[in-house]
């Protein structure tokens, strides 16, 4: 399930001019952001190995790569969670959003990305 937090498109305007009208309603969605924008996934899981101690640096660790992609001109920003299974625990997708979110605000990048969550957590 795809969740979006905050996708700021005035920047963008009208997502479907960038597109032939033929391709719009046989797009992939994720091939649609790619196509618009200059999209980041980062990942919101960290090894089984690390245990419960491992959740808090991998959350700092996810913060510094939303900050860097922001650094970078990428505008769009997709945490996922796709790579959870048996060796890689998942990060709360709740957790994960509000974290990255609040480290952009203070490091003063929030306005030049939007977020999307990717993650089979939400219900």
């Amino acid at each position: 399930m795809l969740l979006i937090f905050s996708l700021s498109l005035w920047k963008t305007g009208n997502l479907f001019n960038r597109v032939p009208a033929r391709d719009v309603l046989s797009i992939d969605v994720n091939k649609l952001y790619e196509y618009i924008f200059q999209t980041a996934s980062l990942d919101m899981t960290y090894p089984v190995g690390d245990g419960p101690e491992g959740m808090l640096p991998a959350l700092e660790d996810l913060c510094m790569k939303a900050a860097q992609a922001a650094d970078n001109a990428y505008t769009l920003l997709i945490l996922s969670d796709r790579k959870a299974g048996k060796e890689r625990i998942p990060i709360s997708s709740l957790v994960a959003i509000g974290a990255v979110h609040h480290h952009l605000i203070r490091q003063k990048l929030r306005m030049r990305v939007g977020l999307i969550v990717e993650t089979g957590e939400a219900r």
